[in-house]
């Protein structure tokens, strides 16, 4: 066999590894995005029970600011990642023909 034939043959060999670590990738960044979420909830809990005060606070502004940062970053991967199973689910299912 070739180049081309052994690097077909480790991408077939290993094509199931690489499946589940996609689709780990996927499942923790859901995971952190739902962390994220309940801490943003928490926080507008927080927030109303002093009255609105926590956001007027520069703090609060800024940890309001890095939650929509992460939220949005982990939406991104996780899509990212969605898009990249459905990518190696074709390849694998064109190199086994």
């Amino acid at each position: 066999m070739g180049l081309v034939g052994n690097f077909i043959g480790g991408l077939v060999r290993n094509a199931p590894k690489i499946g589940r670590v996609i689709g780990q990738i996927a499942d923790t960044s859901r995971k952190v995005g739902q962390v994220i979420d309940t801490g943003r909830k928490m926080g507008t809990i927080a927030n109303q029970a002093t009255g609105g005060r926590l956001t007027a606070n520069p703090l609060g502004k800024k940890i309001d600011e890095i939650t929509q940062k992460v939220g949005h970053l982990t939406g991104q991967v996780a899509s990212g990642a969605d898009r990249a199973g459905a990518i190696h689910s074709q390849v694998v299912s064109s190199l086994m023909r």
